[in-house]
């Protein structure tokens, strides 16, 4: 079945600035915001560039064609989250949880997935360029076909992951 065909609640930029900034305000006193709630949204073609989305439940959400470059997904759940042919430059997804996450074709260049749940999640075809995967849990995640240059594995629970080919140059695999 094709997850991304499923009915999301669309959202427009407007939208997600005011969700975005009472999350910020709810990350400074939980009493002042509210945490945000993207569980099953169509983000895509959105402008998340630098938006701090730490412990935003993000999962089942479409990110397809967003501006994702900078964001903070600290702590974020995004299981099952569309994140299909994004420029995902320098996005922090330490210790998020992306189980199922479809990252095919993603342009993720230094992004940050220290400590993250990455089990069952689809890399192939992306660009993972000098990302850091230390300590993730990449059990049963597919790699077929991703660049993994200068990627740091170090520690990584890499069990069952799919890879066709591992270059030469990535810094530490376990």
């Amino acid at each position: 079945m094709d997850k991304t065909s499923d009915k999301k609640t669309a959202m427009n930029q407007k939208e997600l600035d005011l969700i975005i900034a009472d999350h910020a305000l709810w990350l400074i006193d939980p009493s002042k915001g509210h945490q945000a709630d993207l569980r099953r949204t169509d983000c895509r073609g959105l402008d998340f560039h630098d938006a701090n989305l730490r412990k935003t439940d993000c999962r089942e959400a479409d990110f397809r064609h967003a501006d994702l470059r900078n964001a903070n997904f600290f702590g974020a759940d995004c299981r099952d989250a569309n994140f299909f042919g994004l420029v995902f430059h320098d996005v922090n997804l330490f210790g998020a949880d992306c189980r199922e996450a479809d990252f095919r074709h993603a342009d993720c260049h230094n992004a940050n997935f220290r400590y993250a749940s990455l089990r069952w999640a689809d890399f192939r075809e992306a660009d993972l360029y000098g990302a850091d995967f230390y300590k993730a849990d990449c059990r049963d995640a597919d790699f077929r076909g991703t660049d993994l240059r200068y990627s740091n594995f170090f520690g990584t629970d890499c069990r069952g992951a799919i890879y066709i080919s591992i270059t030469s140059h990535v810094l530490s695999i376990e």
